[in-house]
């Protein structure tokens, strides 16, 4: 499903982020009016990047650098949840008619499995 997805993701990258920060945008506007705790775009890339990684090597061990603030800010983990829930949604609208069947619940599912690993490294410094 990742692999029949990416091209279209990637064609239509910046509307995918301009939508999740947007999203996270209206998540926080009942916190006081700063930025997302969380850059949409470094986020999305990440996860981008992870994915590509994983379709050309096979290998599922997380190679990325880790997510910005995941451990550093307490808040950003409630943040991260956020860019989870708009993520299929946005995919779904984002895409349009030509997205395979299930493709944004995969990549959803990636982007946790990304975090699960990310997460599960304590010892990793945030960057």
């Amino acid at each position: 499903m990742l692999a029949q997805s990416l091209p279209l993701v990637q064609a239509h990258k910046q509307e995918i982020i301009d939508r999740l920060d947007a999203a996270l945008v209206r998540a926080e506007s009942d916190r006081e009016p700063t930025p997302s705790a969380i850059d949409a775009k470094v986020v999305f890339e990440a996860l981008v990047d992870e994915v590509k990684h994983r379709l050309g090597t096979g290998d599922h061990a997380v190679r990325s650098q880790p997510l910005p603030l995941i451990t550093a800010h307490p808040a950003a983990r409630r943040t991260y949840s956020r860019f989870a829930d708009a993520l299929v949604p946005i995919l779904k609208d984002a895409l349009g008619p030509d997205v395979p069947q299930g493709a944004p619940t995969a990549w959803n599912e990636a982007f946790w499995e990304f975090m699960g690993a990310e997460t599960a490294q304590p010892d990793r410094k945030a960057a």
